[in-house]
This record gives structure tokens, C-alpha cells and sequence, in this order.
């Protein structure tokens, strides 16, 4: 589960392959993204509340418009599930961590 920088959003990560994204203020479901072919396991926002990264078992990390609900990216290159991600602030940076034992620094 990720809250956005500017208070407005929670995304969480669901086994059923899915990022859902909610008012804060509502609780109201707001955007149901999908992309991910198995469970995803970490989300985190952007700096600017924009964007949001998620990463899966099935071993991708895929970046995310918070707006409109749009895939914008999908990085390959772990082996194994991804289970943590940061992003650099104020950059297009994104860093993300596997159960393969390493990292990996995306930009975009």
C-alpha cells in the first residue's frame, strides 16, 4: 500500500494481479489498473503524485499514470519477483528490488 506525496490517493497491491487506486478523502474506488500476469507485490508514487510504479511476482515493474489510469512504461530485467521500489525525488528515476538479490535503477 502506497499514499500519494499530495494527500489525495492510496494504491494497494492486490494477488489479484491488479493496483487499485482510492480517494483518500471517500474511500471511493476510484481506478482499478491492470497489466501485471500475477501477484503484485509493491507500489510507490512519484514525487508529484503523477505517477505511481508497481511491481509483480512476474517479475516486472511497470509505471503507471495516476490521471488517466494509463500503462506508461513496463521495465524487464529481474529474474525473480520484485518486491520493493523507490523512486529518486525530483528525477525520472526509479530504483526496484527482486528476491533475484539485486537492484535495479530505471529511468523514464
Amino acid at each position: 500500500m502506497a499514499f500519494s506525496p499530495d494527500g489525495n490517493y492510496i494504491a494497494s497491491a492486490s494477488s489479484d494481479h491488479t493496483i487499485k487506486l482510492w480517494n483518500i478523502e471517500n474511500g471511493e474506488l476510484l481506478a482499478v489498473l491492470k497489466g501485471h500476469n500475477k501477484a503484485v507485490y509493491s507500489v510507490v508514487f512519484g514525487s508529484d503524485s503523477k505517477t505511481l510504479a508497481s511491481g509483480s511476482y512476474d517479475k516486472t515493474v511497470k509505471l503507471w499514470n495516476v490521471e488517466n489510469g494509463i500503462l506508461i512504461n513496463t521495465f524487464i530485467g529481474h529474474t525473480k519477483p520484485v518486491l520493493s521500489l523507490a523512486f529518486i525525488p525530483n528525477t525520472h528515476t526509479l530504483v526496484s528490488g527482486s528476491a533475484d538479490a539485486t537492484i535495479r535503477i530505471w529511468n523514464f
